[in-house]
């Protein structure tokens, strides 16, 4: 069985840690996203886009894709684009409507035109360690 485990952007890597031994026998494939790409990126959909092009758009197909946290939204859009390369979609710890409306709606491009830089200034500051950089 092939996946692919896309972590939660506030997360890293290692979270799959205590999971790997007992997927030994699965060929799993755990994307990273680059410092460069989280700070470039100002929605779902561009991330959503740069995982379809580094990890699907050249023919590599998947049983399953499992996204955690908010990135289950990146992993809902993969599954609804033309051509999707896997047959289930997984989500842990996911969510695709939160109960606050201000983060419900921080990652629309409009909010994030509107604020974004002054939100990932604050939560670069208040959490550096989960920052991306």
């Amino acid at each position: 069985m092939k996946g692919l485990f896309l972590y939660g952007l506030k997360c890293q890597p290692w979270i799959w840690d205590g999971m790997k031994r007992d997927l030994a026998d699965c060929d799993i494939e755990y994307v990273a996203y680059p410092g460069d790409v989280t700070k470039r990126c100002t929605s779902v959909s561009e991330l959503t886009a740069w995982v379809d092009e580094q990890y699907l758009f050249h023919g590599q197909a998947y049983d399953f894709v499992l996204g955690h946290s908010m990135v289950g939204l990146i992993a809902l859009q993969l599954s609804a684009l033309d051509g999707a390369r896997f047959k289930k979609t997984i989500f842990v710890e996911s969510f695709l409507k939160p109960s606050e409306p201000f983060y419900r709606n921080l990652m629309m491009e409009a909010n994030m035109a509107a604020m974004g830089d002054r939100v990932l200034a604050w939560s670069a500051k208040k959490m550096p360690s989960t920052h991306p950089s």
